[in-house]
């Protein structure tokens, strides 16, 4: 039998350890003094395909910068990276005091969004700009 690694868990201990199962979207975000803040989250789903009103499902926890920008502003970005960013999607993660840019950390760059304030990043393939339609807690 091969022996495995074992790890020392810490605050965000799966950031450098884990591949996640499910895709990836770096949730970009304004505070509401207009600066910008980029995370990764998985739990990202279709929640209604309606075409005059179709709804994305975000799970965030409500004392991350993410929920909390997205609570103040009301609007966000989904950005899908490509697989070989693994090293950028990465650094997006990293936990940062709030109104620190976490792409200043990548080789991403922004370009504005068409219908919401929030930025999209130029180096993701595809891009679906949000507005809040509900907070369920």
């Amino acid at each position: 039998m091969t022996e495995k690694e074992s790890l020392e868990l810490a605050t965000m201990w799966h950031v450098d350890a884990l591949l996640q199962a499910y895709p990836i979207a770096i949730v970009t975000t304004l505070d509401r003094a207009g600066r910008i803040n980029a995370a990764p989250y998985s739990l990202v789903l279709p929640f209604c395909s309606s075409a005059k009103n179709p709804q994305m499902l975000l799970i965030s926890n409500k004392n991350w910068h993410t929920a909390k920008n997205i609570e103040a502003t009301g609007e966000f970005v989904l950005n899908y990276p490509r697989a070989d960013q693994l090293k950028d999607v990465t650094e997006t993660a990293h936990f940062h005091p709030a109104g620190v840019n976490e792409l200043n950390y990548t080789g991403y760059t922004t370009m504005p969004g068409r219908a919401v304030r929030p930025p999209r990043i130029v180096e993701c393939y595809q891009h679906v700009e949000c507005r809040v339609r509900e907070i369920i807690r």
